[in-house]
């Protein structure tokens, strides 16, 4: 079983798909969303997905830069802009919350 999504469809490095699974997938844009158990899924999921250290290392600065970079290609006067920009605003607070736990217990 996979997941295809292909509207951001390029080539580049490994863990972009993955951080953007992990930022869809786990809701972590949702400012009601539950920490605790977001964290505990991204350390699953990351295990699942056979994640090496080199894979995990800087997590949350990669994080940060798939969510800019994403950020960056949404048109800005489109109708979905706003929607995106809170997101992505909501996913960075996730990442620098737990950017320091994320250090330590990830990568």
């Amino acid at each position: 079983m996979g997941i295809i999504d292909w509207d951001t469809t390029k080539i580049g490095e490994d863990y972009e798909d993955f951080i953007y699974l992990l930022w869809t997938g786990l809701n972590i844009g949702d400012h009601l969303r539950d920490d605790e158990e977001i964290f505990k899924n991204m350390k699953e999921l990351l295990k699942a997905y056979g994640a090496t250290q080199s894979f995990k290392k800087s997590l949350a600065d990669k994080m940060i830069s798939v969510m800019n970079e994403r950020l960056s290609k949404v048109d800005k006067n489109g109708l979905n802009y706003k929607r995106i920009f809170e997101w992505v605003g909501w996913s960075k607070v996730f990442v620098e919350l737990y950017r320091e736990r994320i250090g330590k217990e990830i990568g």
